[in-house]
């Protein structure tokens, strides 16, 4: 599989300078252990889906367009840490089984358009998009699987201004439909959150951003299940109870029903055309409520109990650069991990994933958006 740079525009998490990429890039070739799960996995697959939409398209942050309407489009690559390590066989049979080349690649093409309306200090917003996986690995259904994602719905107002302070309020709702396979597969109906922002910009120059929101998940079942109709019910495994309707047999952990998020971010101009951005954000999940038992011999002494939660961080830098009043281009960096280490002893590096580039929880980005 060629490894090509990823593309993405808009990364919200996205930073750094892709020809700095075989420098940063972990030289280590061991395998890389396993860490536990630290959310479930519906919850990271939307922060996974929340990322790769903020990160293409959404007009330009300067665009001083008078329109009601505006149509944006965006065309970008994202590529995994992993990309730049090479697999090893340390084993007895290395002379006779070799490691792929490819094997931690993750590489996949982005494509976004979005459609904004204003009226008076309101606008209103809707984005769809897709995502080609150009790597064998990635793709959760299939190798180098092409996935829609979700449709995002969003409305907000302009905000208010606190007098001579200068800090801006700024809310926000949204809504998720689950056009995606992996929403579809977790059952989601729909989700709905409430955003509030606050921003002050210093000097004339320096924004600096704090945003607040909460989301609640609908789903149809507490856990992810498919059709017994697609595999049949003779290929599927699972234990007794699980299955949640006469069609549908439930596999997997639990959903998240609920998510808090924080963000912090800084945008400096570094000159009229170029701009630095910085973000961190830390995002909590609680599945839904659970009757387990640790006393299932099938179940692991470690499952929680009740109601799970997790945690996961996400921080990135980026630069941007307008070519003309419409067309712009982004690189940068992002990841996406959990905030502690898995001894639980220290906090991660939230701009860089030091643990073990095979987990691909550190990429690059690099796109191009347009705004009419």
């Amino acid at each position: 599989m060629n490894k090509s740079f990823a593309w993405s525009a808009r990364a919200i998490l996205a930073a750094g300078l892709l020809f700095s990429a075989p420098a940063i890039a972990q030289a280590t070739t061991e395998l890389e252990v396993a860490e536990p799960p630290t959310i479930p996995a519906e919850a990271e697959a939307q922060v996974e889906n929340d990322l790769v939409t903020d990160a293409i398209v959404l007009p330009a942050e300067d665009d001083e367009s008078k329109r009601a309407w505006s149509l944006s489009a965006g065309l970008g690559m994202n590529v995994g840490q992993g990309t730049f390590m090479t697999a090893k066989n340390d084993t007895e049979w290395s002379d006779v089984v070799k490691s792929p080349d490819n094997a931690y690649d993750r590489v996949s093409v982005s494509l976004s358009v979005s459609g904004g309306y204003t009226v008076g200090d309101f606008n209103f917003g809707v984005n769809v998009g897709a995502n080609q996986w150009l790597s064998e690995g990635g793709g959760s259904n299939a190798v180098q699987e092409f996935r829609l994602r979700d449709v995002s719905l969003d409305a907000g107002w302009s905000g208010y201004e606190f007098g001579e302070t200068g800090i801006r309020f700024s809310p926000s709702v949204a809504a998720t439909l689950p056009t995606s396979t992996a929403s579809r597969f977790q059952t989601l109906l729909f989700d709905t959150s409430l955003s509030l922002g606050l921003s002050k910009t210093f000097f004339k120059k320096v924004t600096i951003s704090y945003g607040l929101s909460g989301t609640t998940y609908f789903h149809r079942y507490t856990t992810p299940a498919f059709a017994l109709d697609s595999p049949g019910i003779d290929n599927v495994l699972f234990r007794a109870g699980e299955m949640v309707s006469p069609t549908h047999v439930a596999v997997g952990d639990r959903n998240s029903q609920f998510a808090l998020g924080n963000s912090l971010s800084v945008s400096v101009p570094i000159w009229s055309t170029l701009r630095f951005s910085a973000s961190y954000g830390l995002h909590a999940y609680w599945a839904y409520a659970g009757e387990n038992s640790n006393d299932d011999e099938l179940t692991s002494e470690l499952a929680c109990v009740g109601r799970c939660a997790g945690q996961m961080s996400t921080g990135g830098l980026s630069l941007s650069y307008g070519i003309n009043d419409w067309l712009s281009v982004r690189a940068g960096l992002s990841s996406a991990q959990p905030p502690k280490t898995a001894d639980n002893k220290s906090f991660r590096f939230p701009f860089w994933n030091f643990t073990g580039a095979a987990a691909n929880r550190s990429s690059f980005s690099l796109g191009v958006s347009g705004t009419l």
